[in-house]
């Protein structure tokens, strides 16, 4: 009632609340104190914040009332939680949709999803996947969300994505996101899920796939584009074909990696420590005269793996070893 009265008086800030949890499993008295939009949860027998339970509201009028729709719903994040939160349920609108997407962590995000998969119409799935074509020049369209909050809902539903419904016309999307490659526009979580996706081949599909992939190799190559490089090799290591070994090879003798930071070499070396292929000794037997010696020492484990052997420091003992087994 004192809250109804305040909200018509206009007697608070919209970045201003004081909530008290009372048997909620916390020890003492928990209260959540939110001031010009910066929350903390305070527990009253230690008195002072609880450590990484601060959160940073963006900035507008409903935040209240989210709040405290959010805690009048509790029962709601407990199905959603377990994963047992149907439409049948509960209709989220696409606002509730997107601050349970700002303020859930990752075991709620692939609850929300499974609660999108049981709408028959797609319509939540759709609203879902929208929140991945967040971009900074759309915080209008998307005034709840930013790159980190986006980021943390992608990795959440990665493994749960229908990609037959996120690419409704793969090839327009293959040719869209070359294009915004090439002319260095912001790539959204949509675009970086394509990017590391697959589908039926096709030569339609195959030959806009190459496009991307050529594309994609130059831009990194050229701009020693380290996000870039990861997620093309999260395509990579999805696939774990042996066509990607030629890639691969094509990355560990570039420029941009043989005089590159170990930023840049880290995420291919990597790619090497999981493959299996006896080619990866004669690609990497070269690294060994590195001026690099913590590369040059990863090189020769990754080839001691594959060989079961220690063949030293020369470069033409391993290959040596390489050309034997093709013998």
């Amino acid at each position: 009632k004192s809250f109804e009265e305040a909200k018509e008086n206009k007697k608070f800030s919209s970045g201003d609340l004081i909530l008290y949890f009372h048997n909620a499993g916390f020890t003492g008295k928990i209260y959540f104190d939110l001031n010009d939009y910066r929350a903390e949860f305070h527990d009253l027998t230690i008195r002072e914040p609880h450590p990484d339970h601060t959160i940073k509201f963006p900035k507008y009028d409903g935040l209240r009332d989210d709040l405290i729709w959010m805690c009048r719903n509790r029962y709601l994040l407990k199905l959603l939680k377990k994963g047992e939160l149907t439409v049948g349920t509960y209709h989220f609108s696409p606002h509730e949709m997107q601050f349970l997407v700002l303020v859930c962590s990752e075991e709620y995000l692939k609850g929300l999803h499974k609660y999108a998969e049981t709408d028959v119409r797609g319509d939540k799935l759709k609203t879902l996947y929208q929140f991945m074509d967040f971009a900074p020049a759309k915080m209008k369209e998307y005034p709840l969300l930013n790159e980190v909050v986006v980021e943390k809902l992608a990795n959440a539903i990665d493994d749960q994505i229908n990609d037959k419904l996120m690419f409704t016309d793969v090839t327009a999307a293959l040719g869209l996101v070359t294009k915004k490659i090439k002319e260095g526009y912001y790539l959204t979580q949509r675009d970086k899920r394509l990017i590391r996706s697959f589908f039926e081949k096709n030569d339609e599909y195959h030959s806009a796939q190459n496009a991307l992939a050529l594309v994609l190799k130059e831009k990194i190559l050229a701009q020693k584009d380290t996000e870039l490089l990861k997620t093309y090799l999260q395509r990579v290591e999805h696939r774990q074909s042996i066509a990607d070994i030629v890639n691969l090879a094509e990355f560990v003798q570039s420029k941009a990696f043989l005089e590159g930071p170990a930023e840049f070499q880290e995420p291919i070396m990597r790619q090497f420590s999981l493959r299996k292929e006896k080619e990866v000794v004669w690609i990497l037997a070269p690294l060994l005269k590195h001026k690099d010696p913590e590369l040059a020492e990863r090189a020769r484990i990754i080839m001691g793996r594959i060989t079961g052997k220690n063949l030293g420091e020369d470069p033409a003992d391993w290959r040596a070893w390489y050309t034997a087994q093709h013998q």
